[in-house]
């Protein structure tokens, strides 16, 4: 787990969406130890979003059809590469000579979905 410490009296903790019940658990077993709650996780539930009225999405999003049209890594990518067949990107001009034509495959963009890189926590060091 990592917390961050604001001040002395102070200890910032982000949670979010993927956030279990068990998580919750075991952060207040880390300062409580086997204490009781004191809260149940809906409490934590119900005081979790602090968003505004004013700031709450009102509309749909993700509603282009791109977002749902293409359902595998292959079609996105194909699609992406017609994108840039249309006009002159950098990765046809530019970038292409400073890679020497090196050109990367999804695979080995494959360590990017593992936990230890897109789970990180965000004031980990």
């Amino acid at each position: 787990m990592n917390f961050r410490l604001i001040d002395d009296h102070t200890l910032g903790i982000s949670l979010d969406e993927a956030t279990s019940e068990s998580d919750v658990v075991e952060i207040w077993q880390v300062f409580k130890g086997n204490k009781a709650l004191g809260f149940t996780p809906a409490d934590v539930a119900d005081h979790a979003s602090r968003i505004t009225h004013h700031a709450s999405r009102t509309t749909p999003f993700l509603t282009h059809p791109v977002f749902n049209r293409y359902h595998s890594e292959t079609e996105m990518l194909r699609y992406l590469k017609r994108l840039e067949s249309r006009d002159l990107s950098l990765t046809a001009s530019m970038i292409r000579s400073f890679l020497h034509d090196e050109v990367e495959r999804a695979a080995e963009m494959l360590p990017i979905s593992w936990p230890e890189f897109a789970r990180l926590h965000p004031f980990a060091r």
